[in-house]
C-alpha cells in the first residue's frame, strides 16, 4: 500500500496510489456496533449476539443466501438509529436515555399497567417528588410519543442502512424491528406477513439477546413461546426451539466477545470487503465489493472537504480498524465534545 499526503485546511489527507489489503465489512460494522449499543443502553456486544440468534433462525429455516446476507447487515445495522431519538428521550423523561432504553425491551409496554408502572420507575429519577409527579403527568399527557420516537429511530437506522449502501431488505429488517406480528407494534401496525420476514426474525432475536443475557436461556425461550402469535412470528419461534439444546451455540451466546463466531455467520459467497486503508470523507457512507477506485475518489473529497476538528481528528497513519478503535472511544469517553465522529472525520 503507498500512501501520498498532502495538507488540506491544516490537515493531512491521503490519495491512495497502490492496491491495498482488504478488511471483512463485517468487522468494521461489529466494531461500531459495540459503541452504540452503549447508546442503546445495551451491555457491549448486544448487536453482534442477537445477529448470531438471527443467523441461526435463518440456517434452520433454510433462507437463501441473498436473504441471509440481508439479515446479517440488517441484524448488524437494527440500532444504528438509536442515537437520533435519544435528546426527546431525556426530555420526556428527565432521565439518562440510556438507562430509559436500556429496560425498555423487557418490558411489554402494550399492556397499560405495565406501561405505568415502567413511567412510575423511570421518570426523573433525581428529581423531587413533586417534580417527579408533574413530569409524569406530562409524560401521560403524549400518547403518541412512544411511537414517534420509535418511528424516528427505525426510520434514521434504515436511512443508515441505505447510506451505507446496503439492500432495501436489510434497510426494511432494520424499518420494521420494533413491528409485532398481531399488528399491535410501531411504529406502523404492521400485522402478521405484512412485516418484512428479516424484520420479524430480527425482533425476536434481539428480545431473546436480552433476556438471555438478563435472566438466562430458560427465561429468553420462556418469553418466546409466551408472546408467539403475538409480539412473534411462530415460524421462526418455532425455528428458535429446535436449537433449544444446541449447546455449544448458548455457550459461544454466552461469551463476552462473539465477533470470531460472527464472521462465520456470514454468507461466504456474499462476503464483502473494505479497503483498509480508505480515507474517508464527509458523506463517504457507501462500501461496495470493489472498493479500488472509490477510494482514490473519496481521498481526493476528504482533502478537499475536511474543514473541521472533533475530538479524534482523522489520522493518515491509522488504518480503518484502528478509525474503528477511535470511534469506540468516542462512544465510550463521556469527556469529549462529541457523540459520534463528524462528517468530516469518517
Amino acid at each position: 500500500m503507498t500512501i501520498q499526503t498532502r495538507s488540506s485546511f491544516g490537515i493531512d489527507a491521503a490519495a491512495v496510489v497502490d492496491s491495498a489489503p482488504s478488511v471483512a465489512l463485517a468487522d468494521v460494522i461489529a466494531a461500531l456496533s459495540y459503541a452504540l449499543d452503549i447508546t442503546e443502553g445495551q451491555p457491549e456486544g448486544h448487536w453482534t449476539k442477537s445477529c448470531l440468534i438471527a443467523m441461526k433462525i435463518a440456517e434452520i429455516i433454510d433462507l437463501p443466501s441473498t436473504d441471509r446476507s440481508a439479515l446479517f447487515y440488517g441484524a448488524l445495522l437494527k440500532d444504528s438509529g438509536c442515537s437520533s431519538n435519544a435528546a426527546k428521550v431525556c426530555s420526556l423523561f428527565g432521565a439518562d436515555d440510556r438507562e430509559i432504553k436500556q429496560s425498555f425491551k423487557i418490558n411489554d409496554l402494550r399492556n397499560k399497567s405495565a406501561a405505568l408502572s415502567y413511567m412510575v420507575r423511570n421518570v426523573a429519577p433525581d428529581r423531587t417528588p413533586l417534580a417527579r409527579a408533574a413530569k409524569l403527568v406530562s409524560l401521560i399527557g403524549q400518547p403518541s410519543a412512544g411511537t414517534e420516537l420509535i418511528k424516528t429511530r427505525c426510520s434514521r437506522g434504515a436511512d443508515i442502512a441505505r447510506k451505507l449502501g446496503f439492500s432495501e431488505q436489510a434497510a426494511a429488517a432494520v424499518r420494521a424491528l420494533d413491528e409485532h406480528w398481531d399488528g399491535r407494534g410501531e411504529p406502523y401496525g404492521l400485522k402478521g406477513e405484512e412485516i418484512p420476514l428479516l424484520g420479524r426474525i430480527a425482533c425476536l432475536a434481539q428480545t431473546v439477546e436480552v433476556y438471555f443475557n438478563s435472566y438466562g436461556l430458560a427465561a429468553a425461550l420462556d418469553v418466546a413461546r409466551e408472546r408467539s402469535g403475538k409480539w412473534f412470528d411462530p415460524d421462526p419461534v418455532s425455528a428458535l426451539l429446535s436449537f433449544r439444546d444446541d449447546q455449544s451455540f448458548w455457550a459461544t451466546l454466552d461469551q463476552r466477545d462473539v465477533r470470531d463466531a460472527l464472521a462465520q455467520c456470514e454468507p461466504e459467497e456474499q462476503r464483502m470487503f473494505v479497503d483498509e486503508n480508505v480515507p474517508t470523507g464527509r458523506g463517504s457512507f457507501r462500501w461496495t465489493k470493489s472498493s479500488r477506485s472509490w477510494a482514490k475518489k473519496q481521498a481526493r473529497r476528504s482533502a478537499q472537504s475536511h474543514t473541521k476538528h472533533c475530538a479524534y481528528t482523522w489520522n493518515p497513519e491509522l488504518n480503518l480498524s484502528e478509525r474503528c478503535g477511535k470511534y469506540v472511544e468516542l462512544g465510550i469517553n463521556k469527556s469529549t465534545q462529541h457523540s459520534m465522529p463528524c462528517g468530516a472525520c469518517w
